[in-house]
């Protein structure tokens, strides 16, 4: 990033055209998930715009369970990917990223939208009810069981 900048003392004064303000970087861009699995799945995002004037040293990846408000630290990284596992199947998550050089972390990406995990493929088990009358020696007795975990 380029700027012109005039300087006036009152010996005269320069133009300096070239300036370079050195800062935090721009946040990264457009994350966008792949391989979805039942507990998976791949992130990958394109570099900041500006970096800030120094190199990206580390991107820290962030996700949102839905319905949920809150973020929450996945894991860092050097590179503009990251396999990310240890979520609940059937579940569904967003996930942004933040880029860190020395000057700083930037604000956070823009959402990757809302992404569902695969189900697990358990069934839920219902449990059944059965009513009904059994008779005991002489004596009629209404019960009911519960069949199931």
């Amino acid at each position: 990033m380029s700027f012109c900048v005039l300087f006036l003392c009152r010996l005269g004064s320069v133009m300096l055209n070239h300036f370079c303000f050195l800062d935090r970087p721009d946040p990264p861009k457009f994350p966008t998930v792949d391989n979805i699995g039942h507990d998976s799945l791949a992130l990958t995002w394109k570099p900041p715009a500006w970096d800030g004037g120094s190199n990206i040293t580390n991107y820290l990846v962030e996700k949102r369970e839905h319905p949920l408000s809150s973020w929450i630290r996945v894991g860092s990284t050097r590179f503009t990917s990251m396999a990310i596992s240890g979520l609940s199947p059937g579940h569904q998550f967003e996930f942004r990223v933040y880029a860190e050089n020395i000057y700083g972390r930037s604000d956070p990406s823009d959402g990757s939208g809302l992404v569902k995990t695969k189900d697990s493929g358990k069934k839920v088990v219902k449990k059944k009810q059965y009513e009904g009358i059994y008779v005991v020696g002489s004596v009629h007795t209404k019960c009911s069981c519960r069949l199931g975990s």
